[in-house]
């Protein structure tokens, strides 16, 4: 069903990108993990016209210090969401606005729920990115953490002193400020408490909107989050058409990573891609951009496999050497057989909890950090545990 579509695909031989061979294999290497790269975001961005319209819009007006409202950004796990803020990342930094992204994190007190503690972190991220911008006049709020009354002040006022610091970043060379909010989703596992107050900055900062200042609101598909307004963007749905550009980008990625022409048309990358992406329940086009990238490292690997040069047997020590200099010989070899790797482990992944007090139950991986996962168990209330990876075995991605 996907022949006959070359057509479709257009040509980006002269794309600057794919001169470079060393950002080409980043890409690939990236789009690998499952994760968005870094550069050629706009090469790999098709079927997302209408989307990078409006983007392009939201920044062009808030570079010429216009008041713009929020884009709202919605997608499943897997589904192009990342990607998508990656985009805006790297559109904002080529307008010369200033990019920050703040990820939901009740444990670090990071989120609407306190506004304070989040105005703290955008400054540490713009000191952190942008070392030469002088936060001189927000050095109170950089050395102390905020007290609650600090942080209660802040609620009415959060939009306000955004305001305030775009003005000072324009000041300074900077065309204004984008601040994305990731991961809103989370509003689920905060205290009864502070549900109240998130919804309440939340309102007030799509309400009292500052010139120069664009807000992204990120988050999965959830009904528990409240109502925001704005402009909703959604990653595109993956379809045959999109299916085929898509592998055609990234066949022309890996032809000049790796120097080589793959044995392969885009439509048939697709289509085996394809029917093995229609499999998974979610996640699929993160799944998707993996298999063709598996697909084309098994071609490349048949075509060009890895010469391994045999060892030059030597004379034995004992025949050089006298016998007082005669070395000790080696220990043994482990006789032990080697373990089983562990699946690799995703954001997004259901797994199944194997030791601890909440053994036997299933949840979705929200982070992880090394070995550590945080998993959302879901029941009557969405629980948030925190196990260790070999605790954990998945049941689907």
């Amino acid at each position: 069903m996907l022949r006959g579509m070359c057509h479709m695909t257009t040509s980006k031989s002269l794309d600057p990108l794919l001169s470079d061979q060393h950002a080409c294999r980043r890409i690939v290497w990236a789009l690998k993990a499952g994760r968005p790269p870094r550069e050629g975001v706009r090469f790999l961005s098709v079927g997302m016209d209408r989307v990078l319209n409006t983007v392009d819009s939201v920044l062009q007006r808030a570079a010429a210090g216009q008041v713009v409202s929020p884009l709202v950004v919605q997608g499943d796990y897997g589904e192009g969401k990342s990607h998508l803020l990656r985009f805006l990342a790297e559109e904002a930094r080529a307008r010369g606005l200033a990019w920050v992204v703040v990820t939901h994190d009740r444990e670090q007190n990071l989120g609407l729920h306190k506004p304070a503690w989040l105005l703290r972190h955008v400054l540490w991220e713009l000191r952190w990115n942008y070392p030469s911008t002088d936060l001189g006049r927000w050095e109170h709020l950089l050395s102390w953490p905020p007290d609650y009354n600090t942080d209660r002040d802040m609620r009415a006022r959060l939009a306000t002193y955004l305001g305030y610091l775009a003005k000072d970043l324009r000041s300074q060379g900077f065309h204004g400020l984008v601040l994305c909010l990731d991961e809103l989703e989370n509003y689920t596992l905060l205290a009864t408490r502070q549900k109240p107050i998130f919804r309440e900055v939340l309102e007030l900062l799509a309400l009292a909107l500052e010139p120069a200042v664009v807000l992204v609101f990120a988050m999965t598909y959830s009904q528990n989050v409240p109502p925001v307004i704005g402009h909703r963007i959604h990653p595109p749905a993956l379809d045959e058409t999109i299916a085929v550009l898509v592998a055609e980008r990234i066949r022309q990625l890996h032809s000049v990573a790796f120097g080589w022409q793959p044995p392969i048309s885009p439509e048939k990358l697709a289509e085996r891609a394809w029917k093995r992406a229609l499999s998974v329940p979610s996640g699929r086009w993160r799944f998707f951009v993996q298999i063709v990238v598996t697909l084309l490292e098994v071609l490349h690997q048949s075509k060009h496999p890895t010469v391994l040069q045999r060892a030059i047997p030597v004379a034995s020590a004992t025949k050089v050497l006298p016998p007082e200099q005669t070395p000790n010989p080696l220990p043994r070899a482990s006789t032990r057989p080697p373990q089983p790797a562990r699946p690799k482990l995703q954001v997004g992944d259901w797994v199944e909890i194997l030791g601890g007090h909440f053994r036997g139950w299933n949840g979705r991986i929200q982070s992880i950090n090394g070995e550590r996962l945080y998993v959302v168990v879901e029941g009557r209330i969405a629980i948030r545990v925190q196990v260790h990876a070999s605790q954990v075995r998945r049941v689907r991605p």
